[in-house]
């Protein structure tokens, strides 16, 4: 299974205007997973004019608002990386089959 990576900009996914692509690899394998869209001038200028236009409502915020908005991203990020920690190990290295003393000695 090969998976897209897009830009988010502005909330939404965008497709990069150019062509160049660069494949994402599977550390464990070099097997190709996936591609990453990489991104020029257009991308650039768009990102930019949405966050001018974010920082406006964002700096309207009170502290108190933008430090729990923060946290949660900073805990779904981390959630997100443990969770695939976890199944990269499991994939990679898989817990081997033991039988159990009881089940050994029938």
């Amino acid at each position: 299974m090969t998976y897209e990576v897009k830009h988010h900009i502005n909330g939404e996914e965008v497709s990069s205007a150019g062509t160049e692509r660069q494949n994402i690899l599977n550390p464990a394998t070099g097997e190709t997973i996936g591609t990453l869209h990489l991104g020029g001038d257009p991308e650039l200028q768009a990102a930019v004019a949405a966050a001018k236009t974010a920082s406006a409502s964002w700096s309207e915020l009170s502290l108190a608002r933008r430090t729990a908005i923060l946290f949660k991203c900073w805990l779904l990020t981390l959630t997100n990386l443990l969770n695939w920690l976890y199944a990269s190990t499991v994939r990679c290295f898989p817990t081997p089959r033991v039988k159990s003393p009881a089940a050994r000695k029938s």
